[in-house]
């Protein structure tokens, strides 16, 4: 079982798990009582569990900031509804601090492992990109992140062999028309969460796909006429409420 599948599998079993004891609270309600232990209505546990998802997902890619606002979202939902303690306004702003200064008690260990760091500039539209990208030894390894911010990345290697993307709630365009691969093949990883990926690739490059799509669609076409000897793109893509289109130029 390749890696995107088990990453499915995983999924679908935890959803399937949640959704037991939603049902059971339903059809037993005076025996199993695990939501009325924290008196939580039905909103409210949706509620807990977006969080814990987006928290989940900041965490897998570093962004502490998110992750621990969302967790202290969690905390304050289920404090209020078991009148645990008040929330104030003084404990949003602590929330922020506190996420905020984790973050940058982080940024440095992060920025030790990303030595070749580009952030920010105007899209023509005005719009400003936010990104982060991590790239190895000529250019052979390339890292892409983005979480809750809009990214637009150019690959001008030219001896490409991995290519990593990570996007959380994001719209993310890559650029790989100016890209060579290295002896012909290149790898490519990506995991997208409630994002849109747009990668543009040269029109002779042949694609190879492999995807575990979890309410996302991928599109990636072949066209006629290539070669055995054409460069080779693969794909191992694991999405969840996200559409990724390879685009050819």
């Amino acid at each position: 079982m390749n890696k995107n599948r088990k990453s499915a599998v995983r999924w679908g079993l935890i959803l399937i798990a949640i959704a037991i004891p939603l049902i059971l609270s339903q059809l037993f309600p005076d025996y199993f009582t695990l939501f009325k232990l924290f008196n939580l209505s039905w909103g409210q546990v949706f509620w807990v569990l977006l969080l814990a998802w987006i928290a989940w997902t900041s965490f897998k890619n570093r962004a502490l900031f998110f992750g621990i606002f969302a967790s202290g979202l969690i905390v304050k939902t289920i404090s209020e509804a078991s009148h645990f303690f008040k929330w104030t306004g003084y404990m949003y702003l602590a929330l922020f601090l506190i996420a905020l200064g984790c973050q940058l008690l982080a940024g440095g260990s992060q920025l030790e492992v990303k030595m070749n760091v580009k952030t920010g500039k105007k899209d023509d539209d005005g719009t400003s990109l936010s990104y982060s990208e991590s790239i190895g030894e000529n250019g052979e390894k390339v890292s892409i992140e983005s979480v809750f911010s809009k990214c637009v990345r150019y690959v001008h290697s030219q001896a490409l062999r991995k290519l990593s993307v990570s996007t959380v709630m994001s719209p993310v365009t890559i650029y790989l028309d100016q890209t060579q691969l290295k002896d012909g093949r290149g790898k490519l990883d990506l995991d997208a969460v409630f994002s849109k990926v747009d990668i543009y690739i040269p029109r002779e490059w042949e694609v190879q796909a492999d995807s575990s799509p979890v309410f996302s669609r991928f599109t990636a076409l072949n066209p006629s006429g290539l070669t055995a000897d054409s460069p080779l793109l693969k794909i191992d893509a694991d999405l969840v409420f996200s559409q990724v289109t390879i685009h050819r130029v």
